[in-house]
């Protein structure tokens, strides 16, 4: 009951999901479905630290769960953690190396990795109008 109200609340916007999705966790703290709903939850309602720290805590609890390395590899893209990221998709590669969502995925985080490593300096305005970069 919680879980699946807890998600009609999230999708709605409307508060107590939160809530909903850690009362089911309380009540069934070894579904992995559940922590990651409250994971993602968390990350929807822009509460990055929470969400990380409970993916983190369902890949260390679930490492055979594939969808816990994408889910934690895209939250880890959303933060511009791009490297990171990699390491969660080649985690996801090893266990489904046929799945062509991780391999979509991995190509995401690769291409922003190279956009921050090879991204021209950034323009910003100085003090009188001047632009530097």
């Amino acid at each position: 009951f919680w879980l699946n109200r807890g998600r009609v609340l999230l999708a709605l916007g409307q508060p107590g999901a939160i809530d909903d999705l850690q009362r089911a966790r309380d009540l069934a703290p070894a579904r992995a479905d559940v922590l990651l709903e409250l994971a993602q939850g968390h990350a929807i309602q822009g509460d990055p630290s929470d969400a990380g720290r409970l993916l983190d805590e369902l890949v260390e609890q679930f490492p055979e769960l594939t969808a816990g390395w994408i889910t934690r590899g895209r939250f880890r893209c959303d933060q511009r953690a791009y490297l990171q990221a990699v390491e969660d998709y080649g985690v996801a590669r090893e266990l489904e190396p046929r799945s062509p969502a991780v391999y979509a995925q991995r190509g995401v985080a690769v291409i922003g990795m190279r956009g921050l490593l090879f991204a021209p300096p950034r323009r910003r305005r100085l003090p009188g109008g001047a632009w530097r970069g």
